[in-house]
């Protein structure tokens, strides 16, 4: 699944889009203007055996990165995030007053949830996986908001004090499993959750998140648990029920 974007037919003689269109399609994405941009850049390249261009720019201290397919125009991925370290003296004035933001009382959950899906421009019925994570990072409380919406994979690092979005990315995962392939799975999602409780006394099916993903064409459950302080990460065959990886750290502050 691609963005939806309002895609240019190829214009030069190579088959491809231009520069310039490549950049239109990323500021578009962004909802901004040329002119609020700072160290715009584009570069054409090849990733994975595709041409595509790579469109970089910051709002205020906001960095942005594209990756554009050359061809179609469609946007294979994205992400952005506050980069602490750029020098906002520099910038220019319009993109100075983009770094300011209102702050309010703690956020919930669930409203770090709907604060990706307005972002992502999608609704909650028309996502899988949801997952939404409390964590801290870099001594910033944050939720760590996750789903896919067909093969797209959305992640979001969200302040839990101010609702502001940290970060984000986006990209299509050739490994995605649709919900069809996972009605298949020779080990069913609970047979997977009951091995991971078996592995760690008094926790409970419920409080296990896992979901089917394919790994060198392999079908495996990934996931995680986090019971009494520490926080479980595993990997289990989906054929044949074996734990493939284990790991556990304390996240006790």
């Amino acid at each position: 699944e691609s963005v939806s974007i309002n895609t240019p037919q190829p214009t030069d003689v190579s088959g491809r889009i231009t520069e310039q269109d490549a950049k239109q399609i990323a500021l578009d994405h962004a909802g901004i203007s040329e002119s609020e941009t700072d160290r715009l850049r584009v570069k054409l390249d090849y990733d994975d055996g595709v041409q595509e261009y790579e469109v970089t720019f910051y709002v205020g201290n906001r960095e942005y990165d594209y990756d554009i397919d050359a061809s179609t125009g469609t946007i294979r991925s994205f992400d952005s995030e506050i980069e602490d370290d750029y020098n906002i003296a520099s910038a220019p004035s319009a993109t100075r007053a983009a770094t300011s933001s209102s702050s309010g009382a703690a956020i919930t959950e669930a409203e770090a949830k709907q604060i990706a899906l307005d972002h992502a421009g999608v609704s909650e019925s028309e996502t899988e996986r949801m997952r939404v994570k409390l964590g801290r990072d870099d001594g910033v409380q944050e939720y760590e908001v996750n789903f896919y919406v067909g093969n797209r994979e959305y992640d979001y690092d969200i302040n839990a004090a101010t609702g502001a979005i940290r970060s984000y990315d986006s990209e299509i995962d050739d490994d995605y499993v649709s919900s069809t392939e996972a009605a298949g799975a020779a080990v069913s999602e609970d047979e997977a959750r009951a091995t991971v409780v078996a592995r760690v006394s008094g926790a409970s099916a419920s409080d296990v998140r896992l979901y089917l993903e394919r790994d060198d064409g392999r079908l495996v459950y990934e996931g995680e648990l986090i019971y009494n302080g520490t926080e479980y990460e595993f990997q289990i065959d989906a054929t044949t029920g074996d734990v493939l990886d284990w790991e556990s750290e304390s996240v006790r502050d």
